[in-house]
């Protein structure tokens, strides 16, 4: 399986992985290794030779490793995959403040004002990236 993680609630470096079997194990080792929340954002069919081809795809996108720029190649290609009728729920409030407490570390508190801080910032930071880009 192929997946693409990113971190959560913003715009940000894409990471193009394989994982022969468990890709929930997979993000959660990733997780520990990461300040930031992390947050799987989409997986296709595809074996590890397959994973490095689309890392050569798009190698002119690369920023470390497996981290690939958030751009409009990687994006169109992943919208490519999309099978609208597969097409996966976006995260409820309440999984997203789970994962901060749980695999984040953070107390109740402290997730429901991450969760409140992405929630009202992070979308008028896009907007205004989008604007200098």
């Amino acid at each position: 399986m192929i997946y693409f993680v990113r971190p959560l609630g913003c715009a940000g470096p894409i990471k193009i992985g394989y994982a022969k079997n468990d890709v929930v194990g997979r993000i959660k080792q990733l997780q520990t290794g990461s300040h930031v929340i992390l947050e799987l954002f989409h997986t296709i069919k595809g074996s590890l030779l397959e994973e490095k081809a689309l890392h050569s795809k798009f190698a002119a996108r690369r920023l470390h490793g497996e981290w690939f720029e958030d751009c409009s190649e990687i994006r169109d290609f992943i919208r490519s995959t999309f099978d609208d009728s597969k097409k996966p729920e976006e995260p409820t409030r309440e999984y997203k403040l789970h994962l901060l407490t749980t695999d984040g570390g953070l107390s109740p508190e402290a997730a429901e004002a991450a969760l409140k801080f992405f929630e009202d910032q992070v979308p008028e930071m896009n907007q205004e990236r989008g604007r200098l880009a």
